[in-house]
């Protein structure tokens, strides 16, 4: 039995202002599938990402992520739309002058969430997911690359998201981090999220092969049938 469609886009062209970007893109990702992006600087990788979640409208094509339609995306359908996400980016967008909790909690608070015991078995239930739970009480600056990047990807937890977007995740991290932030992705997508990785570090390509995708002439190339995922 096949998985669940998490991202469809058909014939789609990107559009940045008025240039076109990458054209006739086609691509279907799975419930549960870990794919790699990888191209050029500037060759399309930020412009797919921003289309999927809602940053960029789509002009040519169809499209639906995590159940809602792309075409004529209606602004107030925005915020919807991203609940079902998980965006997790290079530079890690923590507040600086909360806590780890406070940061998590703060998202809750934006998202919805009113019951206050809830809202704290579901932080440390993802704390503990990232491999944090004794670490909720530090602020930010107390941490070290990796463990700030390990909370921005719980914050992307938090809501329990379909699709995890990750834009260049261990493009500030050594190489013994890096491959830390790298399983614990691959383990999220064995939770039956799907995870789009934008990345340059061809060492953890060939360290943990899977499914890529790549930007390049204004074209999306998919290398599904050359990668398997290794189990």
């Amino acid at each position: 039995m096949s998985e669940k469609i998490i991202v469809s886009v058909q014939s789609a062209d990107i559009f940045q202002s008025s240039s076109l970007v990458l054209s006739s893109v086609t691509l279907d990702i799975e419930q549960g599938e870990f794919v790699f992006l990888i191209g050029k600087t500037g060759s399309g990788k930020s412009s797919l990402l921003k289309l999927l979640y809602g940053d960029l409208e789509l002009k040519q094509g169809t499209a639906s992520v995590a159940g809602f339609s792309l075409n004529h995306l209606r602004t107030k359908q925005i915020p919807f739309l991203r609940r079902k996400l998980g965006i997790v980016f290079q530079d890690f967008q923590l507040l600086s002058d909360r806590s780890v909790s406070d940061n998590l909690m703060f998202v809750l608070r934006a998202t919805g969430w009113k019951d206050k015991a809830k809202m704290k078995a579901r932080i440390d239930e993802i704390l503990d997911m990232v491999g944090l739970s004794t670490k909720g009480f530090k602020m930010p600056h107390e941490l070290s690359g990796g463990e700030q990047q390990r909370v921005v990807i719980g914050r992307a937890l938090l809501n329990d998201p379909e699709l995890i977007l990750a834009d260049e995740p261990t493009g500030n991290l050594d190489p013994e981090t890096s491959d830390g932030i790298m399983k614990l992705l691959l383990d999220i997508s064995r939770s039956s999220r799907a995870v789009l990785m934008a990345t340059h570090n061809y060492s953890l390509i060939e360290k943990y092969p899977a499914r890529i995708i790549k930007c390049e002439n204004g074209k999306l190339i998919d290398s599904k049938a050359l990668y398997e995922n290794v189990s």
